[in-house]
């Protein structure tokens, strides 16, 4: 019983071309689901199957249906050219979408993408229809201009932001995941550019909707192009009783010290103000993307006040605002004298005052260059060293040969106390990144007080505090393609069969 419907259809071309539509409709789901060089693949495949069949059945897409047809064979010869012209819009649109996201994510140029799309079904639907109904095509133009018109009047608030976008996306002011800033104080991180709008995530993780016809009307500050550095500046008062050199000394310090400053740019800390009481001192430096602002300008500010109290240095002091009682005349010692070191540390603060004299008799100054090393790794240890002044660098060598940085010490830190404690060998090489002064307390002067009081082992036994190292991330000045345009072309062609784009 089926053989004869099976014959009569293989007989049919007409009716072969319709079975190979309707297979293509049916995987076409599928097929869009997979990677870019496998659509292209069987996408291109397919449509010279179609077009075969086709012509076998004396269907041409370039043209409409030969009078000879029936009026419901010619309804579905139009049908089936109407189809052929969507699978080749849909190849069009995945090559022209492999060549615009070549060396970029989806999402950085997902406008361009969708742009591409429109204009690929609208000049195909316009040649379609001028061919498969034989209709005057410059009377649709001009029909469907009226209809634009008339629409662009209507939605002219939504066309300004249309071609606002399209401009932006041409001129690329920003991209995805770039940190920029808008007047009127909006700040924050690109997450996505439409057709209508861009989308802000701000510092406090709301999803700002901004539309494009304002962004390109505001001045835009991107804080990641060209190189993701980014300056940060303060302004610190001390009082005039500390010389500036030393004061500038100190802030320097402060600012090494910060390991979410980079060294590269170098730091600088200049006099900018002298007032009556207090001299004003600027701060510059810089940190490795913008998003970290906020935090280093706050480790900064705490260990120069950190550093600032323990050199007994004030700051500044607003004379109407508050009221305090007047310093002592003269100006602030240098350094502190190594009987008062001790009374500044809470660890030993608290020991009886014979038993913090006599550790303080036994303080052995020690004076480290920069670059010089206190000591090395796997080095036996039986002292430990307090920083009166100076910043050092604590590295720890990995199994490759490597080492990383993994904290900085400053005035009023401890270190080389596990060795102390354990008896092992130093877990760690410290070295003096500028001019350092220490304390070096042996381990035979200290041992009767750790016998003596049990819980001083626990403040000392932490080696130092653990400071989150920031993340480095590479920038570097931006430069265009200089490669030949004949070898990209065909680099982006090999990329096409070569690799997963993921389109």
């Amino acid at each position: 019983m089926i053989a004869p419907y099976l014959l009569a259809f293989l007989e049919s071309p007409l009716l072969i071309a319709a079975g190979v539509a309707l297979a293509g409709l049916a995987v076409i789901s599928w097929l869009l689901r997979q990677p870019t060089r496998t659509r292209v693949g069987i996408g291109l495949t397919y449509l010279g199957v179609f077009l075969f069949v086709l012509v076998r059945a004396d269907i041409a897409p370039i043209r409409s249906p030969a009078p000879t047809f029936q009026v419901d064979a010619r309804i579905l010869a139009q049908g089936l050219q109407l189809f052929w012209w969507y699978c080749f819009a849909r190849c069009l649109i995945t090559i022209g979408r492999v060549f615009l996201l070549y060396k970029h994510k989806l999402h950085e140029r997902k406008f361009a993408t969708d742009l591409l799309a429109g204009c690929v079904y609208l000049a195909v639907g316009f040649g379609a229809f001028g061919v498969v109904f034989d209709a005057p095509v410059t009377g649709l133009l001009a029909t469907s201009g009226v209809v634009a018109i008339v629409l662009g009047l209507a939605l002219q608030s939504t066309v300004s932001d249309l071609f606002a976008g399209i401009a932006l996306n041409l001129e690329r002011p920003y991209r995805i995941g770039d940190a920029i800033s808008l007047e009127g104080d909006v700040e924050g991180v690109v997450t996505e550019i439409s057709w209508r709008a861009t989308h802000i995530m701000t510092w406090a993780q709301d999803d700002l909707v901004v539309p494009n016809s304002v962004i390109a009307k505001s001045r835009i500050v991107n804080h990641s192009f060209p190189v993701r550095v980014h300056g940060v500046h303060l302004d610190v008062s001390l009082e005039d009783r500390t010389p500036p050199g030393r004061a500038i000394e100190m802030l320097e310090q402060a600012l090494l010290q910060c390991r979410s400053v980079l060294r590269s740019p170098r730091p600088q800390v200049m006099t900018s103000r002298l007032g009556m009481t207090s001299i004003g001192y600027s701060i510059s430096f810089f940190v490795d993307r913008y998003e970290t602002t906020s935090q280093a300008k706050s480790e900064v500010l705490v260990l120069i006040h950190r550093n600032a109290a323990w050199a007994g240095v004030p700051l500044g002091r607003s004379r109407r605002d508050l009221h305090v009682a007047a310093p002592p005349n003269g100006p602030i010692p240098e350094r502190a004298s190594a009987t008062s070191v001790l009374d500044r540390v809470p660890t030993f603060s608290e020991l009886p005052a014979a038993e913090r004299e006599a550790l303080s008799a036994a303080l052995i100054p020690k004076s480290v260059a920069a670059g010089e090393a206190v000591f090395e790794q796997g080095q036996a240890g039986d002292s430990l060293f307090l920083v009166e002044a100076g910043v050092l660098s604590v590295t720890r060598a990995r199994q490759d040969g490597a080492s990383d940085e993994i904290a900085r010490l400053g005035p009023s830190d401890f270190f080389g106390a596990n060795s102390v404690i354990t008896g092992g060998p130093r877990t760690a090489t410290v070295r003096a990144l500028t001019r350092a002064t220490l304390y070096e307390i042996r381990k035979v002067d200290i041992a009767p007080l750790l016998a003596q009081h049990g819980d001083l082992s626990n403040h000392l036994g932490p080696l130092f505090p653990l400071r989150a190292a920031s993340d480095r991330a590479a920038a570097g000045p931006v430069s265009r393609d200089g490669t030949n345009p004949i070898s990209r072309l065909l680099d982006q062609i090999a990329h096409l069969f070569n690799t997963e784009t993921g389109v």
